[in-house]
């Protein structure tokens, strides 16, 4: 398909998480690979234990994202902010 720019939009605020000047930045790679698509941002995110996503820009700090302890608050972040899924994909999923 279509090449397209994964861009996240915010970071939702919880004590969990020190990430909190994210906003707007274009994601560059996940573990060193730059995906194609956001339903590959996803894939590339599902299938790892640990996430490095790093931005374009300067000075932008990579996030570093931890599958077991995103599992453990999620449910409670989406509660907080309203949300009823996590994610969804067109056409799919």
């Amino acid at each position: 398909g279509q090449e397209q720019l994964v861009v996240l939009s915010r970071v939702l605020r919880h004590d969990s998480t020190r990430y909190r000047n994210y906003a707007n930045d274009i994601v560059r790679t996940v573990n060193g690979k730059p995906p194609r698509d956001f339903r590959q941002f996803v894939e590339m995110l599902d299938g790892a234990e640990r996430a490095v996503i790093e931005f374009e820009g300067v000075n932008k700090e990579p996030l570093v994202l931890d599958r077991k302890k995103i599992e453990e608050v999620q449910e409670t972040i989406l509660k907080a902010y309203g949300i009823s899924e996590d994610r969804y994909l067109r056409g799919g999923e």
